[in-house]
């Protein structure tokens, strides 16, 4: 891709996680998301590592550099689609802002030069919460 020009866009953590999690890392801060397109708590209501938890920024890392080691220096730019398609654990505002603040902190950490690429779908698509997941771009 690189030969052609093209910048390849890797994927980054999200923050998903199994369930069972809390029983590897009992502190971990994590929050049930929203249940997608009516398919029921058991099939879509997935579980979300808070990005704050210090655990997010590690897993952050590991993933980045496990990509560079397998694809070597692609370049800087991630694909982190926190909600697409799901409901974050709250609307408000100052939450979102510190999802983005936390979560664009763990790509910074591990790679000081990384460029977040979005994709963001309803309900999200109001203007308090598209300036909120902003706050940082």
């Amino acid at each position: 891709m690189l030969d052609l020009g093209m910048t390849p866009v890797l994927p980054a953590f999200t923050g998903f996680v199994p369930e069972g999690i809390t029983r590897v890392a009992p502190n971990a801060t994590v929050v049930r998301g929203s249940e997608w397109n009516g398919f029921g708590e058991v099939y879509s209501n997935v579980t979300f590592l808070e990005p704050f938890d210090p655990l997010f920024g590690e897993l952050q890392g590991r993933l980045l550099r496990i990509q560079r080691e397998v694809y070597g220096d692609t370049g800087d730019v991630y694909t982190l689609d926190q909600y697409n398609e799901n409901v974050p654990f709250s609307g408000d505002t100052e939450y979102l802002r510190n999802i983005s603040r936390d979560t664009m902190t763990s790509l910074r950490n591990a790679n000081p030069n990384a460029v977040w690429l979005m994709q963001v779908s309803a309900p999200l698509s109001l203007p308090p919460h598209l300036d909120a997941l902003a706050l940082l771009f």
